[in-house]
């Protein structure tokens, strides 16, 4: 696995779908196994989706290298909120790599305003030096998504909020941090969602992206974190009168909302496992565990099934299972360490930007989460799976 991030002498990361390759570049080392992500935001990053997406994907695809992800996102948090809380949200973690994306609520959501930005701006600088002197971390700053374009207030922001985005980048330069520039790419990504027939729904709010927006989010987070992610086919050979295989899976795939593909290529590049058969004469059906997989023609088997994209699979199943778990994990975590919960008793989060539970006793809330831990240590993700194919006639 390579993890590459650039930090950008004379660029800056851009809304491409690829990274452009630097003139002039510094290589941060690949993750190792072991080492821990922080993710550092507002609500954006408290609704642990795009978190959540990472995590799994890297957790599903090195399953050994036990990379360990937390989520420290708050609610309506700003670079200088964050710096009060850095000593025990960040530093306490001892983090091998900080993801910081912070700005939404720094603006002011007003119209473009000099000195909020640069307010802003100096924070976010002085985060980024207390990283720098008491934690051994690499630093990724990201810019923040934009917001939904419902009013003339919203686009007056957006215009706040893309000068923010520029200024980010430009500290990156001179601090020499990498720079994820999000902004421009969702904003673009937004425009397209709209003009889609029927419209696909990146937003849950005006300010906050829903599962597809949040995974436009992780995609492009991705295209750095991961930009060459391996890929190698399952091949079987049937035998003649062969009605059955056994189909071993060394990773599970990604749960996701499937409308995004129409703006991002998160299947094809991050969530495809291409299963080729060969040997077969005529259409068969697949089935796993009970469930009809599909039809496919002899052409179709030998050019590769992706059955990452076959969601009433077994091993999908899982997926959406591990995605779950990791949610509710996220839940417990929060309402233990909710820095606005300090008392014997907690509020359990029904859902990010939800509805909250009647209060838990600490006792009682950590019980909850151990008992989610075990749920995903009994996953075993970290060995491979094996499903029973059965191999009929197709219809």
């Amino acid at each position: 696995m390579k993890l590459f991030l650039f930090f950008l002498a004379l660029t800056h990361f851009t809304c491409q779908e690829r990274p452009a390759p630097a003139l002039q570049a510094v290589e941060i080392p690949a993750l190792r196994a072991g080492q821990t992500v922080v993710f550092l935001g507002d609500s954006i990053t408290w609704q642990n989706l795009y978190t959540t997406y990472i995590e799994q994907y890297f957790t599903g695809r090195y399953p050994n290298k036990k990379f360990r992800f937390i989520n420290r996102g708050v609610r309506g948090d700003t670079a200088a909120e964050d710096i009060a809380r850095l000593e025990r949200d960040v530093v306490a973690d001892k983090p091998d790599l900080v993801v910081v994306m912070l700005g939404m609520n720094d603006g002011g959501y007003k119209g473009y305003n000099q000195g909020l930005l640069k307010f802003y701006l100096n924070n976010l600088e002085k985060l980024v030096e207390l990283l720098k002197n008491k934690t051994q971390a690499k630093i990724i700053l990201v810019t923040t998504s934009s917001m939904e374009p419902v009013d003339y207030k919203a686009e007056r922001y957006n215009k706040m909020l893309a000068a923010m985005a520029a200024g980010v980048v430009d500290l990156g330069k001179k601090v020499r941090v990498p720079v994820i520039d999000l902004f421009p790419f969702f904003t673009e990504k937004l425009s397209e969602a709209k003009a889609r027939s029927p419209p696909v729904e990146l937003m849950l709010d005006p300010i906050h992206p829903g599962p597809a927006g949040q995974l436009v989010i992780a995609h492009y987070l991705l295209t750095f974190l991961d930009p060459e992610p391996p890929a190698k086919n399952i091949e079987v050979n049937l035998q003649p009168d062969q009605t059955s295989f056994k189909l071993t899976l060394k990773r599970p795939g990604v749960h996701f909302p499937q409308a995004t593909l129409s703006l991002v290529p998160f299947q094809e590049r991050f969530n495809r496992q291409l299963l080729v058969i060969k040997g077969v004469s005529g259409p068969v059906k697949l089935q796993a565990g009970g469930v009809d997989l599909g039809v496919f023609t002899p052409k179709q088997l030998a050019d590769g099934v992706d059955i990452f994209s076959l969601a009433n699979s077994p091993w999908m199943r899982a997926a959406e299972r591990h995605f779950r778990l990791l949610q509710e994990r996220w839940l417990w975590f929060y309402c233990l360490w909710d820095p606005n919960q300090a008392g014997e008793e907690v509020l359990q989060e029904i859902s990010p930007l939800g509805k909250r539970a009647p209060a838990l006793t600490r006792a009682e809330a950590q019980k909850s989460f151990d008992a989610v831990v075990g749920k995903l240590q009994d996953m075993n993700l970290d060995e491979p799976a094996t499903y029973q194919i059965k191999v009929l006639p197709g219809k």
